[in-house]
């Protein structure tokens, strides 16, 4: 036992791909335990109480597999991907109850994934186990990817199930398996009901490797025939899940897929703001020093393999036909750009590796030596950058919100409530998941509205007045008393009608 521990302890051992990789995706996994008990209040905290609120109201009107709930529209629905996060968050809530740690938790076990199978992806289109360890790296360690494989998002969870979909195209196109085909075929269901963008930005570098499995006659047909089976077969069950979730939300809140298009795409190829936009941020993230490198990897793709540089022009291209597409999603969400942080990982890995193997002449440790130093030094500027002005700065978690939620929570039943306000989001979760109650939002200048949603809520236990510019019309008044409603709390933030 003595000797086997001194063994892993040499120096050949500690500089050996095995060892680093494993460190480094040690080294990536403390780093999101930073704020791990914080509140969903810091980047896109519509976003993170929106998925997190659909987990605890399955904890508390039960679980439908098939549907989840919001704590806006009085407590209805609001379905848009199919919940396959949810689900796994769910299995440590039905057993322990709920706490956002769980959403935390599965986030960083995709981490884990998506590095083991970037490092996998990374060896065989690199060629080169220590390029694709630096790629593990850099996915370890750019703030973006820091804050978004730990926050309570379905995000990391559907990368990581598309990058084994890309991880079982490239096997097949090494040698044919039937497990890889079902893999593949699994991987793709999972993806297209998740996240159906992901499979545009992992697209054109699997067509060429299914047809180049085909020219080189890797693939049987009847195995090519299976795979365009289950790509054909997950489509229309992905068609079916829309049709179900419009069915569901129409009644909460008159949306349907076919009227959210503009929220998907609404921009142009040409739009300049666009590209700046996501580009600025690829920048703000990699720093400049990030980013030679990202561009040494691309110039070094003409040292890999050949069978393998199409593959990775066709990623590069894919990625870029993403953001075109789905142009207003890139425009307005930085997580939608999570997975071309991954192509961007294998791309600077690639570079930092191409500089490292200039001294694999005179030794391989002084290579990875080399390597590893650089990689050191932009994983600390990184870190520097996520904790200062970044995710993990001191005024990144919105306290203001917590207090308003708590203000809410102490003074109104355990019932729905009508939440009035200057110029309400009827969409935004954020109070409402907080304080653990469900409601409609609505402006305090749409009496009409207000007045609809009283009287389609025969249990409604409160009326909270976010105090603004409006104050406090005598219509909100006589209405809370038309419900036997009463003035029961004036404080900082809420005047709130209850029994």
């Amino acid at each position: 036992m003595g000797d086997r521990l001194r063994a892993l302890t040499t120096p050949r051992a500690i500089l050996s791909s095995g060892f680093i990789l494993a460190a480094i995706i040690v080294g990536g996994v403390l780093l999101r335990l930073y704020r791990f008990n914080a509140p969903l209040l810091d980047q896109h905290a519509f976003r993170q109480t929106q998925t997190a609120s659909e987990v605890w109201l399955w904890d508390v009107v039960g679980f439908t597999p098939f549907e989840y709930h919001v704590p806006v529209y009085g407590g209805g629905h609001w379905v848009l991907e199919f919940p396959w996060y949810q689900w796994i968050v769910y299995a440590f809530t039905a057993v322990f109850g709920f706490h956002e740690q769980f959403g935390r938790l599965v986030s960083i076990l995709a981490f884990v994934a998506c590095a083991y199978l970037l490092f996998q992806i990374g060896r065989r289109l690199l060629g080169s186990r220590a390029a694709a360890v630096a790629a593990v790296a850099f996915l370890a360690f750019m703030p973006i990817t820091v804050f978004f494989f730990r926050a309570f998002l379905i995000d990391p969870t559907l990368l990581a199930a598309a990058l084994l979909m890309f991880l079982a195209a490239i096997r097949l196109w090494e040698s044919f398996t039937w497990k890889w085909t079902a893999i593949f075929i699994a991987a793709f269901f999972v993806t297209a009901l998740g996240k159906a963008n992901l499979i545009v930005v992992f697209s054109l570098p699997i067509l060429v490797l299914i047809v180049r499995a085909l020219m080189a006659r890797r693939l049987p047909w009847r195995a090519f025939a299976v795979l365009a089976g289950g790509v054909v077969a997950s489509t229309l069950i992905l068609w079916l899940w829309t049709r179900h979730a419009d069915a569901l939300n129409v009644p909460s809140n008159g949306q349907t897929f076919a009227n959210m298009r503009w929220w998907y795409f609404g921009s142009s190829l040409f739009d300049a703001n666009l590209w700046h936009t996501v580009f600025q941020r690829f920048l703000d993230n990699l720093t400049g020093v990030g980013m030679l490198f990202v561009g040494i990897g691309i110039a070094g793709i003409a040292t890999v393999r050949t069978g393998h540089r199409l593959v990775l022009v066709a990623l590069i291209a894919s990625n870029l036909a993403s953001i075109a597409i789905f142009a207003n999603l890139n425009r307005i969400h930085d997580y939608y750009q999570l997975p071309y942080y991954t192509t961007i990982a294998l791309l600077g890995g690639l570079g930092v590796w191409s500089i490292g193997s200039l001294a694999l002449s005179t030794s391989r440790e002084r290579a990875i030596q080399i390597a590893a130093g650089i990689l050191a030094g932009l994983a600390i500027t990184w870190t520097i950058t996520l904790f200062h002005g970044s995710y993990f700065a001191d005024a990144a978690v919105d306290v203001a919100s917590q207090g308003t939620a708590l203000e809410l929570a102490q003074n109104t039943p355990d019932k729905r409530l009508l939440y009035l306000a200057d110029a309400a989001d009827p969409n935004d979760p954020v109070i409402l998941y907080e304080a653990r109650r469900r409601g409609w939002r609505v402006p305090i200048t749409d009496e009409a509205q207000a007045r609809q949603r009283v009287a389609d809520a025969p249990d409604l236990g409160a009326i909270a007045v976010q105090k603004g510019p409006s104050g406090v019309p005598t219509w909100i008044t006589a209405l809370a008393a038309s419900r036997g409603l009463r003035q029961t709390w004036d404080g900082n933030t809420f005047v709130i009608f209850s029994k």
